[in-house]
C-alpha cells in the first residue's frame, strides 16, 4: 500500500535535496514488488498440508518458501541441533544446485543459507513437534540409510 502512494504522489516524501521525485518513485516500485514476493511467498507456504515428511528413502522439506523438496538420505552428510529451535542438515553441494528451482527461490534460498553453504535450516518453530523429536526421527532414519 505504501509503495503505491510513493509511486503516485512522490513530492510528498522528499525531504532533502539529493532526494528527488524518481528516488521516491523506485523505492515505490521496489516497495510493491518485494510485498508481491512476500504475499506469494506465504500463500505458497499456506498452501502445503504437510512441512517436513521423513521416510526411509528420503527427506522431503516444505517448510518454507524456498525448501529443496525430496532430499535422498544418501544426499546428506550430516545431522546437528542448532540454536534453541533449529537443526542444520548439511548436504552434497550438488543438491541444492541440482533442484530446478526458479529464479525467485533461487535468489531467496541463497539469502537465507548464505552464512550456512553447503546447509540448510529446519526451524521446529514452524513446525507441530519439537526439535529433539525431529532429530531422532532423522538421524535414526538416516543412519538405516547409511547401512
Amino acid at each position: 500500500m505504501g509503495g503505491i502512494w510513493f509511486v503516485k504522489d512522490p513530492d510528498i516524501f522528499i525531504r532533502n535535496r539529493w532526494m528527488t521525485a524518481i528516488h521516491v518513485q523506485i523505492l515505490g516500485v521496489l516497495n510493491i514488488v518485494l510485498c508481491g514476493l512476500v504475499l506469494c511467498s506465504l500463500i505458497a507456504i499456506s498452501t502445503r498440508k504437510v512441512a517436513l515428511i521423513i521416510t526411509s528413502e528420503y527427506l522431503i522439506d516444505n517448510s518454507r518458501f524456498e525448501s529443496l523438496g525430496k532430499i535422498y538420505w544418501n544426499e546428506i552428510t550430516g545431522i546437528e541441533k542448532t540454536k534453541k529451535y533449529s537443526l542444520k542438515i548439511s548436504i552434497k553441494d550438488s543438491q541444492s544446485k541440482n533442484k530446478k528451482n526458479n529464479l525467485l527461490k533461487r535468489i531467496v534460498f541463497n539469502i537465507q543459507n548464505s552464512t550456512n553453504r553447503g546447509s540448510i535450516i529446519i526451524s521446529s518453530g514452524l513446525l507441530d513437534c519439537d526439535r529433539e523429536e525431529i532429530y531422532e526421527t532423522m538421524s535414526i532414519a538416516h543412519e538405516n540409510s547409511i547401512q
